[in-house]
């Protein structure tokens, strides 16, 4: 259960975010825990841990997967998704024991972000070298154009039997892939995965974790979450399992494209038709499991 926020924090989260959208890509089944031939509603969340803010078009989708036991991938019929009111929902049955990967995308939007709310969205979403950059460069009053696309992937755990299923590499642009079962550990242990971007592990990317049961608005106005870790030059990100729940790992790895938006604009800005605004690349990954 999340802890309770004050209703200012509430407030200036809600001031944070209206103008950029900032919604994280979760699937968070009821439980990640099934029996065998259990039919499971997988619900994607876009939006916060707690709540999804937006449902997802079939349309929209790209790079839906589930990977079973064996590793047999199997890509789920638009049929098999339905909405429930902000959220969608994928109906589907597990019938063999062991790990299931299921993933799912979206593809690329663009959206044009004033500067109050890029700086706002950057702080929100714990992008601290993005920021840094930013002041660097001077360029906190200038307006972004963002490209974004996100990604989520889970483990589910069916039955009693594990499986190296819960290794398998989707493909998606950006993706967490565990180096650990972690079905296969208890609280407490050691959980280790890799970051990738395109295939290749990406090093030195902030990234973060928490579980349901640490996940609170602080005074600034955005999520606590009880890691902040560094991928190595591996890609590799590790951290202690210490609580039970629903657990999520996430990053997004933001690029900053360019000086201007096109190739043009720069004349454009010369001539007084056109304000600056610098292109950026956000690419959003999450993972989620259950630990006991």
């Amino acid at each position: 259960m999340h802890k309770s926020t004050s209703a200012a924090a509430c407030l200036l989260l809600l001031l944070m975010v209206t103008g950029v959208s900032a919604h994280t890509l979760f699937i968070k089944p009821a439980s990640f825990y099934l029996s065998p031939s259990q039919a499971g509603a997988i619900p994607l969340l876009n939006g916060t841990f707690v709540q999804s803010d937006n449902k997802v078009a079939t349309s929209r989708m790209t790079g839906v997967a589930i990977v079973t036991p064996s590793g047999a991938r199997l890509v789920p019929q638009d049929s098999d998704w339905r909405h429930d009111g902000n959220t969608t929902v994928l109906d589907t049955q597990f019938d063999e024991p062991g790990n299931y990967v299921i993933g799912v995308g979206t593809k690329p939007r663009k959206m044009h972000i004033t500067s109050d709310d890029f700086n706002h969205y950057l702080i929100f979403e714990g992008l601290a070298d993005d920021a840094e950059q930013r002041r660097q460069l001077k360029e906190g009053g200038v307006k972004a154009a963002e490209r974004y696309a996100k990604f989520a992937k889970a483990i589910v755990q069916v039955g009693d039997k594990q499986t190296d299923s819960y290794a398998e590499v989707l493909g998606h642009r950006v993706e967490i892939v565990p180096l650990v079962n972690p079905y296969a550990i208890v609280r407490g242990q050691r959980f280790r995965a890799r970051i990738l971007k395109d295939g290749e592990p990406l090093a030195n990317e902030l990234v973060f974790a928490t579980h349901e049961g640490f996940y609170e608005l602080n005074a600034m106005g955005r999520y606590e979450e009880i890691a902040t870790l560094r991928s190595d030059e591996n890609g590799i990100i590790e951290l202690d399992l210490a609580a039970p729940g629903r657990w999520y790992i996430r990053f997004i790895h933001l690029t900053r494209l360019g000086d201007s938006e096109y190739w043009y604009s720069n004349l454009l800005i010369w001539l007084g038709i056109e304000e600056r605004r610098i292109p950026y690349e956000s690419l959003w990954a999450t993972l989620t499991f259950e630990v006991r």
